[in-house]
């Protein structure tokens, strides 16, 4: 993998690559169309043969096993306009054809059919800006590697009570109650945990963290920096099986047009033996919607945000659909 330095040398952040961004943003005079013409042009030149090394970078080997020869810079991009339509992204297409455009500034004038006459280093900057910056760094500022089975965040004895508290002591996809419920909860009783939904850890690198902040601001429309780790608004409550699985993005919740209601994306295609007959379970499809079950008793509102969980969904959807996971054509159809 590319030092950030090394990044740096070939995309120029500060000089050449955020204002090249910014400016094609803010070009009226452009459509989104036009911009993701001009962008698909460019990317031509990760189908070239000689050019493959760039398109699948080795050191991705070890990132994708077992379905290395699924992944490719390529597919990432591709995978993030998906995303960006999938999950109602307003903007989202536009900054990803800004970024690819401006990453190749300085091949504006090469024919796109041409390629053998592109330049290497070209191909070079479009896959360490989608695998060695945006994989690797800015997707792993707020979901860091899973150290046994947890993002890493601390959640406090108070955000545990409250998340207890506002839904019901009853878990949300799989409809199991945790065992310290009222009797008057009805429900399969299980030992529930509070598990946080992301872990953001922004960098301390000043360019990194700045590279960061814009992604997520124009590519999601999401602040990252008004997440905090330990609160109610950033965590669910979910029985061990449910919790692994989302850990391992193996399910997510989509946002929908509706208020607080999400839909499930599951590929697991599993359920647990003990809840087979359950009809609480959350499967691949169905709609969820948070309520507070408090009672109003809390001052401050502690539904799950919509913006953390649309992170998870983006991640989870760009894992898949980019080709990190086994199967994204059964992904394409949940989440279609």
């Amino acid at each position: 993998m590319l030092s950030l330095a090394q990044v740096n040398y070939f995309i120029d952040y500060y000089r050449c690559f955020k204002p090249h961004v910014h400016a094609l943003l803010g070009d009226n005079s452009l459509s989104d169309t036009d911009l993701e013409v001009r962008a698909r042009e460019r990317l031509q030149v990760l189908d070239h043969p000689s050019l493959q090394m760039y398109n699948k970078p080795r050191w991705m080997r070890d990132a994708c096993k077992p379905t290395w020869e699924q992944f490719s810079a390529k597919r990432a991009f591709e995978a993030m306009y998906e995303i960006a339509d999938n999950l109602g992204l307003r903007g989202g297409r536009r900054y990803l054809s800004a970024c690819i455009i401006s990453a190749c500034a300085m091949n504006w004038g090469v024919d796109p059919s041409e390629l053998e006459s592109f330049d290497p280093e070209q191909t070079l900057t479009l896959s360490a800006l989608v695998c060695d910056i945006w994989l690797a760094r800015v997707w792993g500022s707020v979901f860091p590697p899973l150290l046994k089975g947890r993002r890493g965040a601390i959640i406090s004895e108070q955000t545990k009570v409250q998340v207890m508290g506002r839904d019901g002591y009853t878990s949300i996809k799989s409809g199991k109650v945790d065992y310290d419920a009222p009797r008057t909860t009805a429900g399969l009783r299980y030992h529930l945990q509070v598990v946080p939904i992301c872990n953001p850890v922004l960098p301390n690198d000043p360019l990194l963290l700045d590279w960061t902040l814009d992604f997520f601001i124009h590519y999601l429309g999401v602040d990252v920096t008004s997440i905090k780790a330990d609160s109610p608004s950033n965590c669910l409550l979910l029985d061990v099986r449910s919790k692994q699985a989302f850990c391992d993005n193996l399910w997510t919740l989509a946002p929908t047009e509706t208020a607080n209601q999400y839909r499930v994306v599951d590929t697991t295609c599993t359920v647990a033996p003990e809840v087979s007959g359950d009809s609480k379970m959350r499967r691949d499809g169905d709609h969820v919607t948070f309520v507070d079950h408090t009672g109003g008793l809390d001052l401050e509102p502690v539904l799950p945000s919509r913006d953390v969980l649309l992170l998870h969904a983006a991640y989870t959807s760009f894992l898949h659909l980019s080709g990190m996971r086994p199967s994204p054509e059964h992904f394409r159809r949940s989440v279609g």
